[in-house]
């Protein structure tokens, strides 16, 4: 775990905690602010965008720093100096890109091509990213992805990060969501483990502030998040290779099927496929259960077959499962 304690962690936690504080304030100095419409949007009050601002400023201190002394990240061994670029740039990238989508609203259009930029300058810089072999758990064999492992890579941080973005609809699902992923990650893996209960404790205040709603998340925090979350398990899988390609589309089937089926059906109806609307998961729960039931169905609809499968090595089982349970809810609830 964290191997000792200087001015810089005392920052990254101080800095999440002093923005929480100050949320409000920040929010309408930057016009950071999401209002509710009546038509996607039903909070009762115009609420700060600011839970992407608590996250990144954190982690933004803690890897800035050892960027410039190159000493903490590096400890774990498995790190050169170019995955400190890609990192840092990374985080600064899709925050940045959050921030103004955040403000101006981009077109979708504009995003995609941004993110693709993103990514590929990313691989550009940094190889330890490229996605080159699948490890299936179900066969125990690895398969070399060849000529196609850019294109792999980027498909593979495209879902990743979109698919984080548009589960991000109530409060506390992609805050406990990517809580319990860290949490997966540090207590099976102890990755990166000093940055990420950093990260942790700023996802913990946000938290708190957006039980209440007083605070959202924002596309600045789901885009960050997702880059970030995505990172730490490409990073993991191609340089200890102890985690499963199944493995990772176990813990993202939710999200990731969730994004999917609005996509086609999105398509089906001549709309963009980034286009907003009420059709998620969370929204087909809402219909019979409250905020909290539905957050609750939605964290053990993901976790309990994940941890299973982690019990019992059988991803496999567990992916359909998980894919038949989500259909009968869908088919249940919708109206």
């Amino acid at each position: 775990m964290i191997k000792y304690f200087s001015l810089t962690h005392i920052l990254a936690y101080l800095a999440p905690i002093l923005i929480c504080i100050y949320s409000k304030k920040l929010a309408y100095y930057f016009n950071l602010l999401d209002s509710p419409d009546n038509l996607r949007k039903f909070h009762k009050e115009i609420t700060p965008l600011t839970g992407g601002i608590i996250v990144f400023s954190s982690l933004f201190i803690f890897v800035l720093y050892d960027f410039f002394s190159f000493s903490v990240l590096n400890a774990h061994n498995f790190i050169d100096y170019k995955s400190h670029y890609s990192l840092l740039i990374g985080c600064i990238i899709f925050f940045i890109i959050g921030i103004v989508d955040d403000k101006i609203n981009l077109k979708p259009n504009i995003k995609l091509f941004l993110f693709i930029f993103a990514i590929t300058f990313l691989l550009s810089i940094d190889y330890q990213l490229n996605l080159k072999i699948l490890y299936i758990s179900v066969i125990q064999s690895k398969f070399s992805i060849g000529n196609f492992s850019y294109f792999w890579t980027i498909l593979c941080f495209l879902l990743f990060i979109n698919a984080l973005n548009m589960f991000d609809g109530i409060n506390l699902q992609v805050g406990s969501y990517s809580i319990l992923s860290i949490c997966y990650l540090i207590f099976f893996y102890k990755f990166l483990d000093d940055f990420l209960i950093i990260t942790l404790f700023s996802l913990i205040c946000f938290s708190v502030l957006n039980f209440s709603s007083k605070c959202f998340l924002g596309n600045s925090g789901s885009y960050f998040l997702g880059f970030l979350l995505g990172y730490v398990f490409v990073k993991n899988y191609n340089l200890n290779q102890n985690i499963y390609a199944d493995e990772v589309v176990l813990m993202m089937i939710i999200p990731g099927i969730d994004m999917m089926r609005l996509f086609f059906q999105r398509i089906i109806k001549k709309k963009h496929p980034f286009s907003p609307d009420r059709n998620h998961i969370h929204h087909i729960l809402l219909n019979k259960f409250n905020k909290i039931q539905t957050v609750l169905i939605i964290v053990i609809l993901i976790w309990v077959p994940f941890f299973l499968a982690k019990l019992t090595n059988l991803f496999f089982i567990f992916i359909l499962l998980q894919f038949i349970i989500y259909t009968f809810l869908i088919i249940k609830f919708k109206t």
